[in-house]
């Protein structure tokens, strides 16, 4: 580790939930990382199983790992990450985990250098096609800006056995994207102070997950560090919440489905982040905004929305499914 980043700090906030399965071998991922100056603050959403035995135990061993108590709420996974925030300590970095991955050694580390490349404090980031770059209508120069790094994922099954790469390749990092799609998968996120404060002073009404919402925040108002090369394996099982889908059968089957499901969370999200941040916005960024909520049900904008382009997603067959949803209203 660098001499710039020893006087760092980063909090690790942990969402827990029944995970006693492999709550443990996460734990160790996290304890064995090359950067050390970590403090690991974990909150169990009122589980049924022996996930507060097994914090417990760890918070008794590594002095570093502190429990937030749930008074007795279970919040939902959106709802127990917002809460950790709201209760994390001061720190330069904040990561988020989940209960049943497993973090490769250098993840933290990796993750601090980017940033701090990302605010101008380190090394050169050489990766410019992996960087979003905005007009900041927010805050000023220097590192008083959101940002925030996430990545690919090796996708695994129960037993940690790599099965396939999740990853974006040169993505483009931009508010029309943002607006439909979310690229920064939690477990794989770090946000910096500023973007920890923002996500604290004004917690949405309604947000689809918390990773999305960084991802809008730091691209439309700041920066986001895309990792092309995976720190992490991204556990499958069946009692994930939230799961990466894998496979073409698969993948189709989900799209497919997407096209008839009940729908209208991303327009309520949007909205929730108008009311935020619209002031904040360039003009452009919330003209695009406004005209996509308004699609819902205005034929003529999204006529307008996919004749012009104006929103994407990064792979052709999503684009495709995302396009069919403007089209009916359905996003």
């Amino acid at each position: 580790m660098g001499t710039d980043m020893a006087d760092k700090k980063v909090v690790i906030l942990m969402a827990v939930y029944n995970g006693q399965e492999y709550l443990k071998e996460q734990l160790d991922s996290i304890i064995n990382q090359t950067f050390t100056s970590w403090e690991l603050l974990i909150r169990d959403d009122c589980s049924g199983d022996k996930t507060p035995e097994i914090i417990e135990g760890y918070a008794r061993l590594d002095s570093r790992i502190k429990i937030l108590d749930n008074k007795g709420k279970n919040l939902g996974a959106a709802g127990n990450f917002f809460e950790l925030l709201k209760n994390a300590p001061d720190a330069d970095y904040y990561a988020f985990s989940d209960q049943d991955d497993y973090w490769y050694p250098g993840k933290v580390e990796r993750a601090v250098k980017k940033l701090e490349a990302l605010c101008g404090a380190g090394d050169k980031l050489n990766e410019e096609p992996k960087i979003s770059n905005t007009n900041n209508a927010a805050t000023g120069g220097g590192c008083d800006f959101p940002a925030a790094y996430c990545g690919a994922k090796e996708i695994t099954d129960g037993e940690l056995n790599v099965k396939s790469v999740s990853a974006f390749k040169a993505p483009r990092l931009t508010w029309e994207n943002a607006l439909v799609e979310n690229l920064c998968t939690g477990c794989t996120c770090m946000i910096n102070r500023k973007l920890k404060d923002m996500l604290v002073k004004d917690i949405p009404e309604y947000t689809v997950m918390h990773d999305w919402w960084i991802y809008m925040i730091a691209v439309s108002l700041g920066k986001v560090y895309y990792d092309e090369k995976p720190y992490i394996k991204y556990r499958q099982h069946s009692d994930n919440a939230y799961g990466d889908i894998q496979g073409t059968i698969s993948l189709w089957k989900y799209r497919f489905s997407q096209l008839f499901a009940a729908r209208g969370s991303t327009y309520r999200q949007i909205e929730c982040f108008l009311e935020i941040y619209g002031k904040y916005l360039t003009p452009e960024m919330k003209n695009t905004a406004v005209l996509l909520v308004k699609s819902k049900h205005s034929l003529k904008a999204r006529l307008c929305i996919l004749k012009n382009g104006i929103v994407f997603r990064q792979t052709a067959g999503d684009n495709r499914v995302a396009r069919f949803l403007v089209l009916t209203g359905k996003l």
